[in-house]
């Protein structure tokens, strides 16, 4: 299949909610090129401005550690697309699910190229809003092995935008989102700087810290309870920076990429060379759904403000356990004080009979 007369479509190479991605050949020129194509039922007024604002977005991102934008046809029938540049590697999630724990130098090495990413959507104000191993593309890059690119920029939001959702919506990975972006607070940067501190803690133990399905993982980062590292992660030297990345509390956060850069930037001399010894959380957690999808939590509230379904909120505390010593000294009250009783009643008896003529 001919594209707009300008792109051969090679073979489908992925697919999320709203597009799918082919390979495809610039036929003008014979460049390999990524071609997302906006699937059919997205063609609607939203999801037409959703891939608008994606391609204006990524037209103004620049940086070597974001994917570049090439080419678009935002009023193409029957589907607008986007061209992008080709990228030959794998993913963070590939890199993970196929080796496991990385060293904490490697580690780093990925997460300050994200970070550099970040900073300069952030610098034109705009919030990412699903950074997630799926989107961390891992490439040979001008012959520099693991060179970062970031993807998929569809659900990026500028800090003064128009919301492109119904009102109960939100949208992205939960597993990777701060309680706050869940329940639909305006885009911050430290929103996405949580993500990378999930991601770095995922790189560390080789597997996500947050497991279960979307909703679960949404009702983990709505508790007020920190989000549970392994202990190895704790101990690490990246432990502190990954425990404030995480906080739950926006203001506590990191506020900007190169705040928690240069803090990387810090501590890599100290930096470990292997994998840390983290203990596995079994088979049964590391099968249950990734989550590594764009998500949608639909509730049927009205008006404006974002509200989640009844099972994303945040667990009610449970009562203190009842007093066990009130459960055994009753009884033994109670038949301590019948015991009195009858002893004064025998006393009583006694002494009547003793003074009877």
């Amino acid at each position: 299949m001919v594209l707009a007369q300008r792109y051969r479509l090679d073979a489908e190479i992925g697919h999320g909610g709203f597009s799918q991605v082919f390979r495809a050949t610039e036929l003008r020129i014979g460049r390999d090129v990524a071609v997302k194509i906006m699937s059919a039922d997205s063609v609607d007024a939203a999801g037409a401005a959703r891939f608008q604002r994606e391609a204006e977005l990524a037209r103004q991102l620049t940086h070597p550690n974001t994917v570049h934008l090439l080419d678009f046809d935002l009023g193409h029938r029957p589907s607008p697309f986007i061209v992008y540049e080709l990228l030959s590697g794998e993913t963070l999630e590939a890199t993970l699910k196929r080796e496991g724990p990385l060293a904490e130098q490697r580690a780093v090495k990925i997460a300050s190229q994200i970070l550099k990413s970040l900073m300069e959507a952030h610098a034109l104000g705009v919030v990412h809003r699903d950074m997630k191993p799926g989107n961390v593309f891992l490439c040979t890059y001008a012959g520099e092995t693991e060179f970062v690119k970031v993807l998929d920029f569809g659900i990026a939001k500028t800090l003064e935008s128009a919301p492109l959702t119904a009102a109960g919506m939100v949208i992205g990975t939960p597993r990777y989102m701060p309680p706050d972006q869940i329940l639909g607070k305006p885009p911050h940067p430290s929103m996405d700087l949580y993500a990378v501190g999930m991601m770095l803690a995922e790189m560390l133990c080789g597997q996500p810290v947050v497991g279960g399905t979307p909703l679960e993982a949404a009702q983990v980062q709505l508790s007020p309870t920190p989000v549970s590292l392994p202990d190895a992660v704790e101990r690490s030297v990246l432990g502190r920076t990954i425990r404030r990345a995480l906080d739950k509390d926006p203001a506590a956060r990191f506020q900007v990429g190169f705040e928690m850069l240069s803090e990387l930037e810090r501590l890599t001399p100290r930096l470990s060379s292997a994998p840390l010894a983290v203990v596995s959380r079994g088979a049964a957690e590391a099968e249950l759904p990734s989550g590594q999808v764009p998500t949608q939590l639909l509730s049927p509230a009205s008006g404006n403000a974002p509200t989640l379904v009844a099972p994303l909120q945040a667990p009610a505390p449970r009562p203190p356990p009842a007093d066990r010593s009130r459960n055994v000294l009753l009884p033994v009250a109670v038949g301590m004080s019948l015991l009195a009783i009858v002893v004064l009643l025998a006393a009583v008896l006694l002494v009547w009979r003793w003074r009877a003529p």
